[in-house]
């Protein structure tokens, strides 16, 4: 039971690290040699130029960890030939909300390619702090998956980048200046280059709205045409695509699922030690490694249930190894603490059989 539970979690969190990257859109990045400014590395890694040699552009689009909140959409679509002359359609409609003082965040991508990829038409996941929620509609009997992280930050979400997908835009002229866009005073370029990771474009329009008092992009939209490589096949197509940041630092509040509710509070009954570490809980089973002992962990079950309500009413023991039984009402509860994979740890499982 413990293994396929534990193969669960590692397939969804394969599968969220592929959907949540822009990789997955197009596939691959194109194998032909980008240009020189494509090439640049990240403003910080960017050595110094030489004299006489221009700086590296730094890629636009500002760092949204420095924002106390905000919310972002990205809707792309692509339509194309592959080299056999077989038809290409592609799209993406990405919403982002973050609110980065209360670690919150919720992640929801719909379109052609997740389906493709994963037989569902929307993937979608939600941060709390060291909890990462991630949602499956179709499964009826565990739609919630919940994973666990030492600290507080995103381990299990790629949050969306610009640089991602067009890792160098270059201003052009200035069209307006002091023009307000999803709430913010932003500056109007044309854009005069871009590049982007997924094809070579040989023509493209595109317009960029830039914050006036920061870097950030505001709204970046453009359509392209030329070779790309549209989920792993090489082809020739169009791609139009549009980008806003909206509410930025206006309390973004990220609702917990309804989906998770019911798991949620039948964690919360269940007492877990301050140590615990390498936490998983997926389908009213819930594993974590400890460095107290078994025996101590067997006495910490055996007093906190029992306060919470439960009944402990079989209990098996041998050694380093203990098996305990309880119940509450009509739930069962059964605890299972034995030596951990390392010295020195002490792993427990826990199952809830109401599940």
């Amino acid at each position: 039971m413990r293994t396929s539970r534990v193969l669960k979690i590692v397939t969804l969190l394969s599968i969220f690290a592929l959907l949540l990257s822009a990789c997955s859109l197009f596939g691959k990045p194109s194998t032909s040699e980008p240009t020189p400014e494509a090439a640049a590395p990240a403003a910080e890694d960017a050595p110094p130029a030489e004299e006489g040699e221009e700086a590296p552009p730094e890629p636009m689009g500002g760092t949204l960890d420095t924002l106390d909140s905000y919310r972002l959409t990205f809707k792309l679509s692509a339509e194309g030939k592959n080299e056999l002359g077989n038809d290409l359609n592609e799209t993406l409609d990405l919403l982002q909300e973050a609110n980065n003082a209360d670690l919150t965040y919720h992640i929801k991508r719909t379109g052609a390619q997740v389906e493709l990829e994963t037989g569902l038409d929307t993937e979608e996941i939600y941060v709390f702090g060291d909890k990462t929620y991630v949602l499956d509609t179709f499964e009826t009997d565990s739609p919630c998956t919940v994973f666990f992280t030492e600290e507080n930050h995103l381990d299990f979400a790629y949050v969306f980048a610009l640089e991602e997908m067009f890792p160098t835009i270059t201003q052009g002229e200035l069209l307006e200046e002091g023009v307000e866009v999803n709430g913010v005073s932003t500056n109007h370029y044309a854009v005069e280059a871009l590049d982007t990771y997924y094809g070579s474009m040989e023509k493209f329009t595109a317009e960029i709205w830039v914050a006036q008092d920061g870097e950030q992009v505001i709204r970046f939209s453009g359509e392209a045409e030329g070779e790309m490589e549209i989920a792993g096949e090489p082809g020739t197509g169009k791609m139009n695509w549009e980008y806003n940041l909206t509410d930025i630092n206006q309390s973004v509040e990220v609702a917990f699922p309804e989906l998770c509710q019911e798991q949620e509070t039948s964690m919360s009954e269940i007492p877990i030690p301050d140590n615990a570490t390498n936490r998983e809980t997926d389908e009213g089973y819930f594993v974590f490694d400890s460095t107290d002992s078994a025996d101590v962990l067997a006495e910490y079950y055996k007093t906190e249930l029992v306060n919470g309500g439960w009944e402990l009413t079989d209990e098996l023991s041998d050694e380093s190894l203990y098996i305990l039984t309880f119940t509450k009402g009509e739930r069962e509860l059964q605890v299972e603490i034995g030596p951990g994979e390392d010295e020195g740890i002490t792993n427990v499982i826990i199952t809830d059989f109401s599940y």
